[in-house]
């Protein structure tokens, strides 16, 4: 079976790593099928040192099909490869794609502004003007999602919500959950070096890793607010934030001129963007991982910090609370002396840490291991090819 892989509209966060493993597993764990990639420059550079592919055929896009003039090339240049490879399926790790494939088409989503979102999410969308733009991308969402045959979530609670938005049968909204990626179980098995950007001037320094992308409703605006709380709270100990966002960005402008306001900019650090196969040094250097989120669909956060054995704080919400069960420790949303007392509660009492690290390994083994979800993944495929289905809500495939 010849399976065209989609991963052109992926620039960012979690997408990125679902899409470097999804790649790296089609190699390592091949089920002779014929494989054709059409990825992100930021997806292609994050595969090295992750998976060889030379000698495949590959499509690398620097723009987005997103954006709506530089994607046209993208666009074109992803029906021009559709036509050279003639899938039996293509799969789009997530969407929205911003295209309609002729062949038979899965397409991954995880978009929780289409799925679930919740009152806390559009609280955190400060504007009127900033509202209204989300309504319309969700509009736009909603409509290039449609483009598709089946497709595939990471929760039942996700794939309910988008057969709703979507108006398709539930039947066709398949779930797989996510998992981190290869390295990170490699690296918990075998060893990996601390990265040395976290190195402690004090034994007694308690480094927090906020190993996610920039989007309002993730609220890393919190983190200098929780660091200048601390250093309230606890002035013996210095708490530290690593974040992993755009350097040249408007929201970490933002976040720092926040943190030297309440004088903590030492305390709060911007490592820049994470390429992926440097994950699992972050977190061996880190003591906790921290999210003060408060809409996801999965993030493998939650999961990469238990295969690290290392604690997480996070947002007290139902998406949180189905990923981590009692393996977390939560604090209601954007309460930021609560986040603050479950920060120092860990850090001065090591047995919490270590039971925490133990209710996460437990919770790990309830989740299928990277292989196994390759599998689902293309089981699914086969049953898109095969049943050769029609196009959705009427409209004709273009």
């Amino acid at each position: 079976m010849r399976i065209l892989v989609n991963a052109t509209n992926l620039r960012i966060g979690g997408g990125v790593q679902r899409a470097v493993e999804f790649v790296r597993a089609s190699v390592a764990y091949d089920r002779d099928h014929e494989y054709h990639y059409a990825l992100s420059d930021v997806v292609a550079r994050n595969l090295a040192g992750v998976a060889d592919l030379h000698g495949q055929r590959i499509l690398i896009a620097e723009a987005s099909p997103a954006r709506p003039l530089a994607g046209r090339g993208t666009i074109r240049a992803l029906h021009g490869l559709e036509e050279q490879v003639r899938p039996d399926v293509v799969f789009s790790i997530f969407g929205p794609t911003y295209t309609r494939f002729r062949s038979p088409h899965l397409m991954g989503f995880a978009v929780p502004w289409v799925t679930h979102p919740n009152p806390h999410a559009w609280r955190s969308l400060r504007s009127p003007l900033t509202r209204a733009w989300y309504r319309a991308w969700i509009l736009r969402a909603v409509h290039s999602t449609r483009r598709a045959d089946r497709w595939v979530l990471e929760t039942a609670v996700a794939a309910d919500g988008l057969a709703r938005a979507l108006g398709v049968d539930r039947d066709h909204c398949h779930v797989v959950p996510n998992v981190c990626g290869e390295h990170y179980f490699r690296a918990a098995r075998d060893g990996v070096e601390a990265d040395g950007r976290l190195a402690k001037a004090r034994a007694s320094d308690f480094d927090l890793l906020v190993f996610s992308a920039w989007y309002p409703h993730k609220r890393l605006e919190l983190v200098p607010r929780v660091a200048a709380e601390l250093r309230r709270r606890d002035p013996s100990r210095r708490y530290r934030f690593f974040l992993t966002i755009d350097a040249a960005s408007a929201p970490w402008a933002r976040i720092r001129r926040e943190a030297r306001a309440r004088g903590v900019a030492a305390e709060v650090v911007n490592l820049g963007p994470i390429p992926v196969a440097d994950g699992p040094g972050l977190y061996q250097a880190a003591d906790a991982l921290f999210l003060p989120t408060v809409l996801e669909s999965f993030t493998a956060s939650y999961l990469e910090a238990m295969c690290m054995k290392r604690p997480i704080v996070t947002t007290d919400l139902p998406f949180a609370r189905e990923v981590c069960g009692d393996a977390a420790l939560c604090f209601p949303p954007d309460d930021v002396a609560a986040a603050a007392a479950a920060i120092t509660h860990l850090a001065s009492e090591e047995r919490l840490a270590q039971e925490l690290v133990r209710k996460g390994s437990r919770r790990l083994e309830d989740f299928p291991g990277p292989r196994e979800i390759y599998g689902m993944i293309v089981d699914l495929l086969e049953a898109t090819a095969r049943v050769s289905p029609g196009p959705q809500n009427g409209a004709p495939r273009v």
